[in-house]
């Protein structure tokens, strides 16, 4: 969808053409430090927004297990179903639960929506470097040249395991106790990160390049918002849990 938009949006093309050239400059004329360069820039230029997006993820988290108490209270046995009464004491309690804990759930709307059209057009950017020959002269380590896949997908095979990596950190104990209920949720997150591992595999190396990067600024990130989340969890990992707990003691 992106790519047609911006296809046919001549401002957007010659907005790419811009940008394209100011990652080659900035990596003086080598297109993989430009790209790592430039990422690493508008992650940080976004990163106040990205923080606020995070901690209030975490206190909407956080609350479920408030919610889901207030929610088991007007619970009622199927084929019933609650009288509109119950439903508006029930809406009632939540948003008084919401102000007591001082969280506007619209808060993290805005700065999310923000995020998703910069970082969207940076993605695309990175993309349409492989109609640009000067990205196929500018590689980076073993991939000489950006504009076609890593011939050995190592960039895709680490940002996808990175990929893994940022989605255990962000999980919270409540998420943990509902997968362990409800096994599916499991299974589509980790079927997600691997279908996009399967589908960078056959992207540019500067896009898998440009995930690389922007999945390890996004570790630093939600290490110091929430730590290692359920990562101690995978096996292997249970030493990181250690760890922390030295650093808490």
């Amino acid at each position: 969808m992106l790519e047609k938009l911006m296809g046919k949006s001549t401002i957007g093309n010659q907005t790419t053409k811009i940008l394209r050239s100011l990652i080659l400059r900035l990596g003086g004329g080598k297109a993989g430090l430009g790209i790592v360069l430039f990422t690493l820039i508008v992650r940080l230029l976004l990163l106040p927004l990205n923080l606020a997006t995070l901690r209030s993820s975490r206190k909407m988290q956080e609350l479920q297990l408030g919610i889901k108490a207030i929610q088991d209270n007007y619970k009622v046995e199927p084929p019933q179903k609650p009288s509109p009464e119950k439903a508006q004491r029930l809406q009632a309690e939540i948003m008084s639960l919401y102000r007591e804990q001082k969280i506007n759930p619209a808060a993290g709307c805005w700065p999310i929506i923000v995020q998703v059209s910069v970082l969207s057009f940076l993605k695309w950017t990175i993309r349409s470097a492989r109609e640009d020959s000067r990205f196929a002269n500018g590689g980076f380590l073993w991939c000489k040249d950006l504009t076609k896949p890593d011939p050995y997908f190592i960039l895709p095979i680490l940002a996808t395991v990175l990929n893994f990596v940022t989605t255990s950190m962000a999980m919270t104990n409540s998420q943990v106790i509902d997968a362990k209920y409800h096994p599916i949720i499991n299974n589509i997150q980790q079927a997600s990160v691997l279908g996009q591992g399967l589908i960078s595999v056959r992207l540019p190396a500067s896009e898998a390049l440009y995930s690389l990067i922007s999945e390890l600024f996004s570790i630093v990130q939600q290490y110091f918002v929430t730590g290692w989340g359920t990562l101690p969890d995978v096996p292997g990992l249970g030493f990181l849990r250690q760890k922390k707990q030295g650093q808490n003691s």
